[in-house]
């Protein structure tokens, strides 16, 4: 058993003791799932062993296809044998083990609606001797293509040696008030590698607005109680066109009862023809 990189498997006939005389045994490749001319190069020959050698080895070349399969085998069969009789096994079974990586992506990002972008990392197992490449796609989740992210999808190149790449998802910052949303990354194809755990990871958006605070409305001022206007004090005059008489007057004043009568002066009497 050997890995499909290993250039050659390698497999030894052997002779249950040694002879004095030279033992010629024939072989050949064939049967199993394995493929000649893909999987492996048919081989078929004769060995020859010398006199007193008791074993022989036989390569087989490996094909490293640069598939990603399951385990295969073969097998190598001894066909013939001069100066010596065939016992078993008459024949061996070669197993090739694939040597593709597995690919995964990264793990699962957080970031709010205003970064621009998040990014998701997809990872190969082990570097690949051949061209690797992954196909990804965006979807699935609370957010929506269009208004929360971008829809993204395309194939990562991985050249020989390479084991990580980067995808870029553009994210929408809608300025709604909203709450925490999530979109998935999916990796839905690969050449040159198998599937790994996890296939998907999971983008989360958080928002970045706030509710507004409502301004409150101003109380309104009350209307000021009017200040009643004092009612007029009327001032009676009086005219006296008589000497030695005496003079009355008889009045009414309205308003506020609270308001004060003032007496009436000299000053406010008037005298008309009047003599001392």
């Amino acid at each position: 058993m050997a890995s499909e990189d290993v250039g050659v498997m390698s497999f030894t006939i052997l002779l249950s003791s040694s002879s004095a005389n030279t033992v010629t045994v024939g072989y050949s490749t064939g049967g199993g799932s394995a493929t000649a001319g893909s999987d492996y190069t048919a081989t078929s020959g004769t060995v020859i062993f010398t006199p007193g050698q008791t074993f022989v080895t036989v390569n087989v070349p490996i094909i490293d296809d640069g598939l990603v399969e399951p385990s295969e085998d073969f097998g190598i069969f001894l066909t013939s044998a001069s100066g010596a009789s065939p016992d078993n096994p008459i024949y061996a079974v070669g197993t090739i083990t694939d040597n593709e990586p597995s690919v995964t992506i990264g793990i699962d990002q957080m970031a709010a609606e205003d970064v621009g972008s998040m990014s998701f990392t997809i990872s190969l197992s082990s570097p690949s001797v051949n061209t690797v490449t992954v196909s990804y796609s965006t979807g699935g989740g609370t957010a929506t293509a269009g208004s929360d992210y971008t829809a993204t999808s395309g194939t990562a190149i991985f050249t020989p040696g390479q084991t990580f790449a980067t995808v870029n998802v553009p994210i929408i910052d809608d300025g709604l008030v909203e709450p925490t949303e999530d979109f998935y990354v999916f990796l839905t194809s690969a050449s040159g590698a198998s599937p790994g755990s996890p296939i998907f990871a999971v983008g989360t958006i958080t928002d970045n607005d706030s509710t507004p605070t409502p301004t409150p409305t101003p109380t309104p001022t009350p209307t000021p109680t009017p200040t009643p206007t004092p009612a007029s004090t009327t001032v009676p005059n009086l005219e006296l066109d008589r000497t030695n008489w005496t003079a009355t007057s008889n009045w009414t004043s309205s308003g506020d009862p609270n308001d004060t009568i003032n007496p009436i002066t000299t000053d406010q009497w008037k005298a008309r023809n009047m003599t001392p």
